[in-house]
C-alpha cells in the first residue's frame, strides 16, 4: 500500500485511486495556482489530468503554486493498469464522476506510456448533513468529529468536509 506524502491519502489495492478534487475538461499547464472545471484548486488538490495533447502526461497530480507533481499513490508503472478507476468530488461538469484508465499497455510506464481515462458512470452518493462542534487541525492521519445525533458515517468512507469559511477538505472517516 503507497502513502501519498503530499496530501496522505492511501492507494486502495482493489482498483480504485483515492478521490480527485476535479478533473480537467481540457488540456492545462501543469503549474500554477489554477481553476478546473469551476473550482480554484488549492496547493495539494488532487487533480485528474487527462486530457493533455501529450497523453503521457496524463495522471494524477497534485495543484501547487509551482510545476505540478505526480501524486506518490500515482507516479510509477506498478499503480497504473488498465481498469484502474478514480472518482471526482467537485466540478460543474464532473462532480461525482468516476473515470476509468483505458491504457492497455503491460506494464505501464510513466512519461511514455499514454494515459487515457473515460467516463465510466456517475457514483451513487448519499447526502448527509451535520455540524461539528470539534476544532479540526488540518493533517494526515484519524480525525475525530462530534455530529448531531442520528448521522452516521461508516468506517473507510469518503467524505467532504467544509472548513467554517466553506473550504472543502476531503477526508476518509
Amino acid at each position: 500500500m503507497a502513502i501519498n506524502n503530499i496530501t496522505g491519502n492511501t492507494l486502495l489495492e482493489a482498483g480504485y485511486f483515492p478521490p480527485c478534487r476535479v478533473a480537467t475538461t481540457g488540456p492545462i499547464t501543469l503549474a500554477g495556482d489554477q481553476t478546473i472545471d469551476g473550482v480554484a484548486l488549492n496547493d495539494g488538490d488532487r487533480v485528474l489530468v487527462r486530457q493533455q495533447a501529450d497523453a503521457t502526461t496524463n495522471g494524477i497530480y497534485a495543484a501547487q503554486s509551482g510545476t505540478w507533481v505526480r501524486t506518490t499513490d500515482a507516479a510509477s508503472n506498478s499503480q497504473f493498469f488498465d481498469g484502474m478507476r478514480v472518482a471526482i468530488a467537485r466540478g460543474t461538469l464532473y462532480t461525482a464522476q468516476s473515470f476509468q484508465c483505458t491504457c492497455t499497455d503491460d506494464p505501464v510506464v510513466i512519461g511514455s506510456s499514454e494515459l487515457t481515462f473515460e467516463t465510466v458512470g456517475e457514483l451513487q452518493t448519499s447526502s448527509q448533513q451535520g455540524t461539528s462542534t470539534t476544532a479540526l487541525v488540518v493533517q494526515t492521519g484519524s480525525a475525530t468529529l462530534a455530529t448531531q445525533a442520528g448521522i452516521d458515517f461508516n468506517v473507510n468512507q469518503w467524505v467532504l468536509i467544509y472548513d467554517a469559511g466553506g473550504n472543502a477538505l476531503d477526508r476518509k472517516s
